[in-house]
């Protein structure tokens, strides 16, 4: 399965420090008010995978409220990683499938960056997913939310507005 990890953040900037992936274009990149999607695709995973993952980022950007994802490539959240051609060639086909409706910044492949990140401070700013093709993408809209007030009353909570019913 493609392993995503989700930062919402104020921003995120990467600078390209050395030669790597030769199809990169960008040595540089800047997003406000974004969610930086790392992302790790596995030597088992199938072009299906895609449509999930897509599925994956615009559940959590829907819910984050931005149209601004950061697709960085990595290999190190997953011991069973895809060979870098493999994993450049899902992560573009993600990145187009996305580009319709977003403001993609794309990371270049490659081990020297320098990263700049400030996530922002509240519950849902980091989320993580574990996508296969044939498994039901996890939303936030498909979840029980319940808030527990200070006076020990529990209250549904809407993932629309994130309104509190009475």
């Amino acid at each position: 399965p493609m392993h995503l990890l989700f930062v919402h953040a104020d921003s995120f900037a990467f600078e390209w420090m050395s030669e790597g992936d030769p199809k990169a274009t960008e040595t540089e990149g800047r997003l406000s008010e974004c969610v930086v999607v790392f992302a790790t695709v596995e030597a088992d995973d199938t072009d299906r995978v895609v449509s999930a993952a897509r599925a994956a980022v615009e559940s959590v950007a829907d819910q984050l409220k931005t149209d601004r994802p950061a697709v960085y490539p990595t290999t190190h959240l997953s011991e069973t990683a895809a060979s870098a051609e493999r994993a450049v060639d899902v992560l573009d086909t993600l990145e187009s499938a996305l580009a319709d409706d977003y403001e993609v910044l794309s990371v270049p492949r490659g081990w020297d960056k320098r990263v700049e990140l400030v996530r922002k401070g509240h519950p849902h700013a980091v989320q993580s997913r574990r996508i296969t093709s044939d498994e039901p993408v996890d939303t936030a809209r498909d979840r029980d939310w319940r808030v527990l007030s200070p006076d020990g009353h529990i209250r549904p909570l809407s993932a629309e507005g994130a309104a509190v019913s009475q």
